[in-house]
């Protein structure tokens, strides 16, 4: 199948196989290529796929610090042993003086508002200095499904400091980010 697709860029453009077709999904900007018989093979969160402006610094250790910041909809549902790669994409910026760790990760979750499910990534983190200022947050990773119910995938991030101040807040900046969903 990886051969019959040839792909979603990053920009949203569609390059098709001659067998499938296009259709846009839940979100007005979401767009799926889909099989002949209808079964979506690549998802793109399409443009403005950012749920949030920013998400708050808090000082660590924080009890829940994972935010949503995208998330896509599988459209139709994954068979048990049904792999997805996914790749998603954000671009940050600290308006703030002082160092901001920010962690990024990839669940399958229930539901699109929640920074919780079966890990499709590792957490990872980095430190975005006061000279960066900006900073694009990359992650790429796979799964296997094991039949739970589970129908988004979200890009979720926690940002700390040890520095941070109340009403302080990383800017996720629109249009810069996506995920692209490839399934098996």
């Amino acid at each position: 199948m990886r051969s019959a697709l040839l792909a979603l860029s990053a920009a949203g453009a569609l390059l098709l196989p001659a067998s499938a077709t296009g259709h846009i999904a839940a979100s007005p900007n979401q767009v799926c290529v889909t099989t002949p018989s209808g079964s979506p093979i690549v998802c793109n969160s399409g443009h403005y796929s950012e749920r949030l402006t920013s998400v708050p610094i808090t000082k660590p250790p924080d009890p829940n610090p994972w935010q949503p910041i995208m998330c896509l909809d599988l459209g139709s549902p994954l068979s048990p042993g049904q792999v997805i790669v996914v790749q998603a994409e954000a671009e940050v910026t600290s308006p703030v003086q002082y160092n901001v760790d920010v962690e990024a990760r990839l669940m399958l979750s229930p539901a699109c508002e929640t920074g919780d499910g079966s890990e499709i990534s590792d957490s990872t983190g980095r430190n975005i200095t006061a000279n960066m200022h900006h900073d694009t947050l990359t992650k790429v990773g796979s799964l296997a499904y094991d039949g739970t119910t589970r129908q988004w995938v979200v890009f979720a991030i926690a940002v700390e400091s040890n520095a941070a101040l109340p009403g302080q807040a990383l800017v996720i900046e629109p249009d810069h980010g996506r995920i692209i969903i490839e399934r098996y």
